[in-house]
């Protein structure tokens, strides 16, 4: 259940004023309050002023049932059709955009003329085979002839695809040169749409929501400059340097009684916005309740028998400027009723409850190796979970591996996100800004993510190389296309620093249990023309599909 409470002018959340505080206070079992103004050291930062206080809202994540019978086969001779004529594009957006198919990416743009290839795209509904015959996800075989017709060089290539780092554990794309297999490094790009306001629209002030592209363009638009690429590379910022201050709140306690509803423990600190910034993990609530410097940070005392959130392990992490008290509290209830002067009598009326407090003093490094390691416990749990449903439906003779993110690549997710759009940027989105790292979105929202390998092309070498994949389609919640099964696939044949092609074909095997509902595609199933030559003087190329009816 959300807890949080903030103050927010854009989006209009209001607080009312509190009334009189009760004046108990509790650190531990013994009751102290912590003073830990004599051991404030002079720490060397400037923060830039915070925005209001917004409420944090989680992702709603979708869940898709992916289908588990798999039925591999074999397509029947195809009619090779002609270059692609249909040059309009009228695709229809989907609610949920899985993203266009993206080519292959040479590094340097100086061996681009001496690079040439043959391309063919092959889509297999092998779903179509299950017994709702829906064509919900697809395997791409891309295969590039890849010519050097200059002197013999080492290139470095980059194979972007869209996914969550979730999705990994179906996205992961498997690429072999001359039939064998190569060892890609996957770096990540930044989340691939936009923070919006509560009204769904672009505000800088309010950037509570998030928006996923939804469109072709808009990754086109991010990757043709290369800037994108070049961000996806760079290290997350050395955080080994940077000093804080970590209180932890472990051993949490209370005496049982039936009455209570929901046993919940409230931390309270002083903190000079303009001076300092807080990381929280493992609470559940927040509150900011007047123009005040007190804040309110909130969890669930875990009952007997409960098994406890995040091993009962919870964090505030101060950077700048130290807090000069923190108090805990209990209250038999959660939310906020005895502290918006609503309901007074129910602030701090749980007696007999708190939990142990430890302040340390360490870098912010060492403190996310505190934080970190309890989310990264959850990615990996829920990560074997996906790969155990994946693997039920991947064709077995392209058996495609499953990828988990190692710690050092999560940890390095994060510490991304916390300076870029996090409570740690210059301009913390309102989603983030009150700095709990739990409901931070990371590995749960859409990016680019780059494969990188390199090869070596002997003078006029010619090598193949093959990269396989699963491909969700795009779909709508409800309404028409999603009564009828539709699911859209696209392309988006070239950017500004993909490889020039001689040739690009595509083909479509269908089983004979495919229906092309819309497309600028020239394949024509009726008449067995599932091989096209494609023209290269088009930026994109669309189908909606859904199973023979």
């Amino acid at each position: 259940m959300s807890k949080n409470n903030k103050e927010n002018k854009n989006a209009e959340i209001l607080f009312k004023a509190m009334g009189d505080l009760e004046e108990d206070t509790y650190k531990s079992r013994e009751g102290q309050i912590i003073e830990p103004t004599t051991k404030v050291k002079n720490k060397a930062f400037s923060w830039k002023k915070f925005a209001a206080l917004a409420a944090c809202l989680a992702l709603v994540v979708v869940s898709v049932r992916f289908l588990k019978d798999k039925f591999p086969g074999s397509d029947s001779r195809q009619e090779l059709g002609p270059s692609q004529e249909i040059t309009t594009d009228e695709s229809c957006q989907f609610m949920q955009y899985e993203g266009p198919i993206l080519p292959l990416i040479l590094d340097s743009t100086d061996q681009k003329e001496d690079i040439k290839a043959d391309r063919k795209l092959t889509f297999d509904f092998f779903t179509t085979n299950a017994a709702d015959q829906s064509p919900r996800t697809a395997l791409l075989t891309d295969q590039y002839q890849i010519k050097n017709t200059g002197p013999a060089k080492k290139i470095k290539l980059f194979y972007p695809f869209v996914s969550s780092a979730d999705d990994l554990a179906y996205s992961y794309p498997k690429i072999d040169q001359d039939g064998k297999v190569l060892q890609a490094k996957l770096s990540y790009g930044k989340y691939t749409g936009d923070f919006v306001s509560t009204e769904n629209e672009i505000d800088p002030e309010e950037t509570l929501n998030l928006r996923d592209y939804m469109s072709w363009e808009d990754y086109q638009k991010t990757l043709n400059d290369g800037s994108y690429l070049k961000d996806a590379l760079n290290q997350a910022p050395d955080t080994r340097d940077i000093p804080v201050t970590v209180y932890s709140f472990t051993n949490s306690y209370c005496d049982e009684s039936p009455e209570d509803e929901n046993p919940t423990l409230v931390a309270g600190i002083e903190i000079d916005r303009d001076k300092s910034k807080v990381l929280s993990l493992g609470f559940d609530g927040f509150g900011k309740f007047d123009d005040g410097k007190e804040e309110f940070y909130q969890y669930s005392i875990p009952k007997e028998g409960e098994n406890p959130y995040h091993k009962d392990k919870h964090y505030l992490i101060i950077l700048g400027q130290d807090t000069p008290k923190v108090t805990i509290e209990a209250q038999s209830t959660g939310g906020w009723d005895g502290y918006d002067g609503t309901s007074s009598k129910l602030r701090n009326n749980l007696k007999n409850a708190g939990a142990d407090l430890k302040r340390e003093e360490m870098s912010l490094d060492s403190a996310l190796d505190l934080a970190l390691p309890i989310l990264y416990d959850n990615y990996k749990e829920n990560q074997e979970s996906r790969q155990r449903d994946f693997a039920s439906w991947k064709i077995e003779n392209h058996n495609i591996p499953s990828y988990t993110l190692s710690y050092e690549e999560f940890k390095a997710l994060y510490i991304k996100e916390l300076f870029t759009t996090g409570s740690l940027s210059e301009k913390p989105m309102m989603r983030y800004e009150d700095g709990n790292i739990d409901l931070m979105d990371v590995t749960n929202t859409q990016r680019i993510i780059f494969a990188e390998f390199e090869i070596e092309l002997g003078e006029n070498q010619t090598s193949q190389i093959t990269i396989s994949s699963y491909k969700q389609g795009s779909y709508d919640y409800y309404g028409e296309r999603n009564e009828q099964g539709v699911f859209g696939y696209d392309l988006l044949s070239k950017i500004g620093s993909s490889i020039d092609l001689d040739k690009f074909e595509t083909e479509i095997i269908d089983y004979g249990k495919l229906d092309i509902v819309e497309r600028n595609f020239a394949f024509d199933l009726e008449k067995n023309i599932k091989r096209l030559s494609l023209s290269k003087d088009q930026d994109h190329y669309y189908m909606e599909v859904s199973g023979k009816k």
